[in-house]
């Protein structure tokens, strides 16, 4: 055995850079992987979080008769909560030169936030009763316009465009990463918007 030892000890010795680079190697890559898992599971708690603080919603379902199949869902044993809501996509110009996108406007109930897919307020006011012309937008699009409370937009609907007051700045579990569709994962800000009204 001692024999052994010190042949390995002098072989070592002898190829000492290849040595320290295996060592190097090897702690980078422990340290590396140690860092990219720490950071998935401090991204993985602060979706969960997200999704906790907005109630994001467990189920959708969409189209049929809303209103029938959102009371007798809310009768299920075990639901906390249950909104429905519509959607649509429209045209709207954004941001000081009036950029033209096709956004999401999403519906919410102005008296209150939802019982489900609520909204993070990060700038101003959440929506009011009596102001039809107020809307939300999500945050993404309005770091990338910058976009701000006392904003206006213009959204083109069946009637016509309308100008519309952005009331406040929120953040939303549902476009943590905004895309249109699963189908469009990586839609650029510059191509696509959501507001809340």
């Amino acid at each position: 055995m001692r024999l052994l030892n010190r042949k390995l000890i002098r072989d070592l010795g002898r190829q000492r850079p290849q040595v320290i680079a295996i060592i190097v190697t090897m702690v980078l890559g422990i340290a590396l992987f140690g860092a990219s898992y720490d950071a998935y599971r401090n991204l993985t708690a602060s979706y969960d979080r997200m999704f906790q603080e907005t109630l994001f919603a467990d189920l959708w379902l969409v189209g049929g008769e809303q209103q029938a199949i959102a009371t007798r869902v809310a009768d299920v044993p075990g639901v906390s909560g249950v909104t429905t809501r519509s959607s649509a996509d429209l045209p709207m110009r954004l941001g000081a030169d009036g950029h033209q996108l096709l956004g999401r406007v999403i519906g919410m109930p102005a008296e209150r936030q939802p019982d489900v897919n609520q909204v993070l307020v990060l700038e101003g006011d959440y929506l009011v009763p009596g102001d039809p012309n107020g809307i939300l937008l999500e945050r993404h699009a309005a770091d990338h316009f910058g976009l701000g409370p006392g904003d206006r937009i213009e959204v083109s609907g069946p009637g016509g465009p309308v100008t519309l007051e952005i009331r406040g700045v929120v953040a939303s579990a549902e476009y943590l990463w905004p895309a249109r569709s699963r189908q469009d994962p990586l839609t650029s800000p510059d191509d696509f918007a959501v507001i809340f009204a």
